[in-house]
């Protein structure tokens, strides 16, 4: 998960960069761009639900 969320980090850091130069060659960088974040919302989404998933296993268990 944490890799997920540096890899994230680090797209949200760079964007402001890849958007500027895009903008000057006059290319569309905003669907790209949602297409990626899609991606990353997905994938985390899907980290956070096992961490959950996981966690109430580990309740589930340690009840019995």
């Amino acid at each position: 998960m944490a890799q997920e969320a540096r890899k994230c980090a680090q797209f949200i850091s760079k964007y402001k960069d890849t958007r500027s130069f895009w903008k000057r060659l006059g290319k569309n960088v905003f669907s790209e761009t949602s297409a990626k974040v899609a991606s990353y919302n997905s994938t985390l989404d899907g980290l956070m639900q096992q961490f959950r998933d996981r966690a109430v296993v580990g309740m589930y268990s340690g009840i019995q």
